[in-house]
């Protein structure tokens, strides 16, 4: 990856100082030589699984607002991904991954919301406050323009969970993500299907 390129922000859980955030090469060695200390990987989605955004999909871009922001169509979702302070938790799906977490998963907070300080602090403030037990925060970083499923598909690489041989579930909302979860092998349970009420791209 280029550098002074924010391809991805990543986030050690449990301690939220700016010091604790750390390269993709660190999270690649992590996972790499750590593995044999867990149960296996969990991937888990935030927006339509850790928390409820429905309040906010109207403000989803139209397909030719996407279209107009070029080659930054990130631009084309902030108002979607600023408003996510709002959003209420979802319990049945957060006890759900906790409970991976008690089983000795490594567990991945994995969202293609675009980080900016506002949208870090808010998530980390959830996480703290609903009690989701976590290893690290993954965001896509303010240069990733990819699709979602080309940033997902560009972290499993990036991150070496595809020369992972254990045990990796994902939990998400998107049935193209998670399709792409089961071209890996990777056991992918879809939670919400924002697409339902989508009016361009979801996030």
């Amino acid at each position: 990856m280029m550098e002074n390129v924010e391809m991805y922000k990543v986030v050690r859980g449990g301690n939220f100082t700016p010091d604790n955030s750390y390269s993709m090469d660190r999270l690649h060695l992590k996972i790499a030589t750590w593995m044999d200390n867990y149960t296996g990987i969990l991937i888990c989605d935030v927006d339509g699984c850790i928390r409820n955004g429905k309040h906010r999909l109207s403000l989803l871009p139209a397909l030719g607002e996407v279209e107009a922001a070029g080659d930054t169509p990130n631009i084309a979702f902030h108002k979607f991904n600023e408003m996510c302070h709002l959003d209420e938790p979802m319990f049945d799906v957060i006890n759900v991954a906790n409970m991976f977490k008690a089983h000795g998963y490594f567990t991945i907070i994995l969202t293609s919301c675009t980080h900016s300080q506002h949208t870090l602090d808010t998530l980390l403030e959830q996480l703290l406050e609903w009690g989701v037990t976590h290893d690290v925060v993954v965001m896509r970083g303010e240069d990733n323009h990819l699709h979602p499923v080309e940033f997902k598909k560009m972290f499993l690489h990036d991150s070496g969970i595809v020369e992972y041989n254990g045990n990796v579930t994902a939990l998400d909302d998107c049935i193209n993500n998670c399709n792409l979860f089961r071209e890996y092998n990777i056991l992918a349970l879809q939670i919400e299907d924002y697409t339902r009420f989508n009016k361009g791209d979801t996030k």
